[in-house]
């Protein structure tokens, strides 16, 4: 059902009948790499809560479960298994659920005086696949660093430009491809060109191979390929 996909992603599936799980467990026992969050398989498609172990059906493909949840109140995430860039705080907010792993890695755990014996993020080989499970939100920095682990080790190309760039393409009426960038978010951003040779329309400046385009926070630019 899921064969064409190399990663999936399920954020707070809370609601999944057993044929979707069923299909879940067969995507990443025959080769792929599941990636779920916190309140996933919690209730059937008709909103009842499931009473076995929860994640309902997919204790054995995460390899952990769960019978306690709270709300995350200065909590950070530590030691995690993989490698964290600089502007990452680690910070947990909203909601946390204790992990206890089984035959899962740890991938992280709860920086708390009371919650630090629990896993807050798991990896469970299952079949020839894998499954990570995140039992918290977490600070944005820290949740790119982890995804971008994780679609690398699922042999998932990341593109060089990614949000908060958001491109958008067209032809012109001289039937030229013309690239809009727009920069969703307060901070400036800076990226290379990666196409042949152009202009900058709005600032009328030549644009070549590899030359870098700085963005300011919501900004934008329009580029125009020769």
């Amino acid at each position: 059902m899921f064969g064409q996909y190399k990663l999936l992603v399920t954020p707070a599936l809370y609601s999944a009948s057993d044929a979707l799980i069923t299909a879940l467990k067969a995507y990443v026992e025959q080769g792929g790499h599941l990636v779920s969050t916190f309140k996933t398989a919690f209730s059937d498609p008709v909103l009842k809560i499931y009473a076995d172990d929860q994640p309902h059906g997919l204790t054995d493909v995460f390899g952990m479960t769960y019978d306690q949840f709270t709300d995350a109140v200065n909590v950070s995430l530590k030691d995690c298994a993989f490698p964290v860039s600089s502007d990452s705080t680690g910070a947990a907010h909203y909601w946390m659920e204790l992990l206890i792993p089984d035959t899962a890695q740890t991938l992280a755990v709860y920086d708390h005086p009371y919650w630090k014996e629990y896993a807050a993020v798991t990896r469970n080989r299952y079949g020839r696949g894998s499954a990570v499970y995140l039992g918290c939100y977490f600070d944005t920095a820290l949740l790119k660093d982890l995804l971008s682990c994780l679609a690398e080790d699922a042999g998932l190309p990341l593109p060089a430009i990614h949000y908060p760039i958001v491109t958008k393409r067209g032809i012109n009426e001289l039937q030229r491809q013309i690239t809009y960038f727009f920069n969703y978010a307060d901070a400036p951003a800076s990226f290379p060109w990666q196409g042949g040779d152009a202009v900058l329309l709005m600032q009328d400046e030549a644009l070549r191979h590899g030359d870098t385009i700085t963005l300011g926070g919501w900004d934008f630019v329009i580029v125009e390929e020769m």
